[in-house]
């Protein structure tokens, strides 16, 4: 009776062993809007007269895994860093954010003259020495008969110095990915011509 009482505590011991470490190797973080780059797209247009609705869709496979901490990872440590927030919403909510804010109109799918569908294929950051943060996106664009008028990708990418394993740090570098993503799509002429339906070029061409 009392050697199965040792297994028990050794078994109890080596769960609650085996919880912590892995309690320590993960760090949960919120989504926050914290940018310090700011939007950057073709400032005349008539792509400004349109009405855009926008859509974010995940296709990662970890849809919680959002980067790493990879600064010991020679002894074997490796803290992922997850959140248990929205990804897709924290992008919709801060895209239409700041395509208001510069001067673009946001609306409902059904009233908006373009809809841009983005695939987020990655979204994350590795720190080392530096926060090193990366977007990729597939976007699809479709006007409003629901034809899709566009298909391509863009990127975004943010770098910094800070305090490790700090949440500020991640949401900084994951704001400025997006906005310089963002930026990279609406600086891209083909998608802007895109929009532009081919009465109003031909018009411009007269």
């Amino acid at each position: 009776m009392k050697n199965i009482s040792i297994q028990l505590c050794l078994i109890c011991s080596t769960i609650i062993l085996f919880a912590c470490c892995a309690t320590a190797k993960e760090k949960i973080i919120p989504l926050q809007w914290l940018p310090t780059s700011h939007f950057e797209a073709l400032k005349a247009g008539k792509h400004y007269a349109l009405t855009y609705s926008i859509e974010f869709v995940d296709d990662r496979d970890n849809k919680v895994l959002i980067g790493q901490n990879i600064e010991k990872q020679k002894r074997g440590e490796v803290v992922d860093i997850k959140t248990a927030d929205s990804v897709t919403k924290w992008c919709t909510v801060n895209t239409v954010g700041v395509l208001k804010q510069n001067g673009f109109k946001v609306s409902a799918e059904d009233s908006a003259d373009v809809k841009i569908v983005f695939h987020l294929a990655k979204f994350f950051v590795v720190e080392d020495n530096m926060y090193n943060g990366e977007f990729e996106l597939r976007v699809e664009a479709f006007d409003k008969s629901g034809k899709n008028i566009w298909i391509g990708t863009t990127k975004g990418s943010s770098s910094r110095f800070g305090r490790s394993l700090k949440p500020q740090n991640y949401n900084e570098t994951f704001s400025d990915a997006l906005l310089d993503a963002v930026s990279a799509l609406f600086k891209e002429q083909s998608f802007i011509s895109a929009l532009i339906p081919t009465d109003d070029l031909k018009n411009d061409r007269r």
